[in-house]
């Protein structure tokens, strides 16, 4: 869970001014594309980080509560990547990012 934590802060520190909760029309219109730092490994790399730390929970507190956390927590954070990307794919240079970017950091059945 403090890898987590240090991922996290990381890559919140690393987006700055361009870190939004959720998407509308004005995040769209003013999306810039980060393609460095830990956005070379993954195009979700924060979302990749909260997941870490959720696997951190169920390990630290194993439990029934603790493995529905994790499993709904990683669908939740999944559909809102999704959601995401289907909202970001229509600007050009987000398209080329995706084509040679990989969605997370490591390979997923679900969602690439």
């Amino acid at each position: 869970m403090l890898i987590s934590l240090f991922l996290i802060s990381y890559v919140h520190a690393y987006m700055r001014d361009e870190w939004h909760s959720g998407i509308d029309e004005s995040v769209v219109r003013d999306f810039k594309t980060i393609k460095s730092g830990p956005y070379t490994f993954c195009r979700h790399p924060l979302f990749a980080s909260v997941m870490v730390g959720m696997f951190g929970f169920y390990f630290a507190l194993p439990s029934f509560f603790s493995l529905i956390s994790l499993f709904v927590g990683m669908i939740c954070l999944i559909v809102q990547a999704n959601h995401e990307e289907r909202s970001l794919s229509e600007i050009d240079d987000y398209q080329a990012y995706q084509a040679n970017t990989r969605k997370w950091p490591i390979s997923l059945p679900i969602g690439n």
